[in-house]
């Protein structure tokens, strides 16, 4: 190993060590705590599981119905994407 690859190293560890602290695991981000201090509620989808976050499906049934209605000529197709992705309503989802 390199001292290179030792710095990484220690350094995920540290992460690590820091990260299970308890007053790292009940610290809220920025981000959370500015929509809260507003009255806003905040959740977070899982990371890396894109098949629950609900945009992914609205923009899967665009690209469905993009690919039923398109001609392959730019103008229709610069037309069709509003209209399709107008078609996805939260029913369909």
């Amino acid at each position: 190993m390199t001292e290179e690859d030792d710095q990484k190293d220690a350094w995920c560890c540290m992460f690590w060590a820091l990260s299970l602290q308890e007053d790292f695991l009940t610290e809220k981000c920025l981000i959370q705590q500015s929509l809260e201090q507003k009255g806003h509620i905040c959740k977070f989808l899982p990371k890396f599981h894109c098949e629950l976050n609900p945009i992914e499906m609205v923009w899967g049934y665009a690209k469905y119905r993009f690919r039923a209605a398109a001609d392959g000529k730019l103008a229709t197709g610069k037309a069709l994407v509003p209209q399709c992705l107008d078609m996805a309503d939260t029913l369909t989802i």
